[in-house]
């Protein structure tokens, strides 16, 4: 049965995940097109892959992973390298 709850958990935060970075990713492409209007393409498009990037890190610690005891520098130092 303990079982069962782990699989019905994972699969829960497997689609936090999905749906998280899904709306990150619809966050990041807003933000370029926003951007685009006021700034250089380039630099608009690096804007926005900032905006993304902290968008999935809030949500993602928010919504799909247990606390981890780090700091939230820490914790971001590392979600940035992985997503790199």
């Amino acid at each position: 049965m303990k079982q069962k709850t782990n699989l019905q958990r994972e699969q829960k935060r497997f689609a936090s995940f999905v749906l998280v970075g899904g709306f990150a990713a619809l966050v990041n492409i807003l933000a370029r097109i926003v951007a685009s209007n006021f700034m250089n393409f380039q630099i608009a498009v690096v804007l926005a892959y900032l905006i993304g990037m902290i968008t999935a890190f809030t949500l993602s610690r928010r919504f799909v992973f247990d606390p981890s005891g780090r700091s939230v520098s820490e914790e971001l130092t590392k979600f940035t390298i992985v997503n790199m």
